[in-house]
């Protein structure tokens, strides 16, 4: 995406304006040629249309994710009426199914940020049991998640939706516009921002057994308790107080997690009595919840007594905004070559790793006298906390952003926090290291769901 601007808002702080907005479907995947032929004669002496190949402008389904055997209902801007060849296909461009639709231009209802565009339903689709669990489009542009109901693969992943939904500005207002708008609609058309667009594909590559959730589905602890790891990537920013309360039950369960974002459970959020809207005030005093706890503030916030540090070792006051001018390197220095998460790299202390990284989490470091490197600083008492990688940032001050391995306590899980807003994206996974990258995140994969030792010592 485009670099962002740093603003001062009162009451709110320094946030990120995304130029990025919703573009139309494109990357124009050929539709099959229909079964049926063109303008055949129905026998009532009116031939049917010939069908269009997609002609789709943007479009969104009634929920982000799925369960096999439900329904989906999917509705699409045309950019004529008549039937067209639906495309459903994976990030790779996989083509899974072909559906034939009818379709037509409609525009947004009124307030569509907030009460969604309300389209007329274009078509339904039942997911069948040949769709895996998985990330798809439609016509490459509007995506959901199918989940896997025997709830037995080897990780699950979670698609960071509610950050999606607080950057998207389609019908005009998202939570960094002016106005804000502190109650946004699923229910519009939907981007997967950049900040985890090279993760998505390579993910479809691996011999894994992997499920998909969004962030909606933390919610519900049976959606992802099941697995080994739950692996966390892009920009994951938006955490419900249940989802939060979740996560740390499956680590303190001595399950493992891999946290592949930055500015990692900055806002806590609510959902709306029947999901389809986020909700996020932001201006402490504007929520109307009675309920201090469960105001929509910064996770930093006291009252919310609830610190981002305990769950994931990091937060973004400590790391920082990473592609200002500072005197890092725009990605990460390497501090512990003898970290298994380094193996077939060939990476020494002193080497970079490339990860232009728009913001950062980090924890808390010590710079010792005659050392060349800083070490961890463990405040909180961890059993186990490593630092693998360091770069500097800013927020305010000079902040250090922290690639880090943690275990909580003796019998906990362990996390690997890569704590990075671009180790997913095409700055990272799909830039000029992108090779390092995606072999250091194997191997925290492979680490992770067999349970072996991620520590150098």
């Amino acid at each position: 995406m485009k670099r962002k601007k740093f603003i001062q808002t009162v009451g709110i702080g320094i946030f990120a304006v995304s130029t990025a907005t919703t573009q139309a479907c494109k990357k124009a995947i050929p539709a099959p040629p229909s079964k049926s032929k063109p303008n055949v004669d129905s026998g009532e002496g009116v031939k049917e249309p010939e069908p269009i190949n997609s002609g789709v402008i943007d479009g969104y389904t009634d929920k982000l994710s799925y369960l096999q055997g439900e329904t989906i209902k999917v509705y699409v801007n045309g950019k004529k009426e008549g039937k067209a060849n639906i495309i459903l296909s994976t990030p790779n461009g996989l083509i899974k199914k072909n559906v034939l639709a009818n379709i037509k231009p409609q525009i947004p209802g009124p307030d569509p940020s907030v009460n969604g565009y309300q389209y007329e339903l274009s078509f339904s689709f039942t997911i069948t049991p040949d769709l895996p669990s998985g990330l798809y489009y439609w016509e490459n542009c509007i995506p959901f998640i199918i989940k896997n109901g025997s709830k037995n693969g080897d990780m699950v992943v979670v698609m960071p939706s509610n950050t999606d939904n607080a950057y998207n500005t389609t019908g005009g207002l998202g939570s960094y516009t002016s106005p804000m708008a502190p109650i946004l609609s699923y229910q519009r058309p939907y981007v997967i921002r950049s900040w985890s667009e090279s993760f998505w594909p390579w993910a479809e590559t691996l011999g894994y057994n992997i499920d998909y959730i969004v962030d909606q589905d933390l919610d519900d602890y049976e959606t992802f308790s099941y697995s080994k790891l739950l692996i966390i990537p892009g920009h994951n920013e938006y955490w419900t107080r249940k989802a939060r309360i979740n996560f740390d039950k499956f680590i303190n369960s001595g399950k493992n997690s891999l946290i592949l974002s930055g500015n990692t459970m900055w806002w806590q959020i609510r959902y709306s009595e029947d999901k389809t809207k986020m909700i996020c005030y932001k201006i402490y005093k504007d929520d109307p919840i009675d309920d201090l706890e469960l105001k929509t503030d910064l996770w930093t916030t006291r009252s919310l007594k609830y610190p981002i540090e305990n769950s994931i070792g990091v937060n973004f006051n400590l790391g920082g905004f990473g592609d200002n001018n500072d005197k890092g390197w725009n990605g990460y220095k390497i501090v512990n070559q003898n970290s298994p998460l380094l193996r077939g790299t060939g990476l020494k202390d002193g080497d970079i790793i490339s990860c232009l990284s728009q913001e950062y989490d980090g924890t808390y470091l010590k710079f010792e006298k005659d050392k060349p490197y800083p070490v961890i600083d463990n405040r909180y008492k961890f059993h186990k906390i490593e630092l693998i990688g360091f770069d500097y940032g800013f927020r305010f001050v000079e902040t250090v952003g922290a690639f880090i391995a943690l275990q909580r306590t003796k019998t906990s899980g362990v996390i690997v926090n890569t704590a990075s807003t671009d180790w997913c994206s095409n700055r990272g996974m799909g830039g000029p290291d992108g090779a390092t990258i995606k072999i250091i995140t194997l191997n925290a994969i492979n680490l992770l769901v067999s349970g072996s030792n991620v520590f150098s010592s």
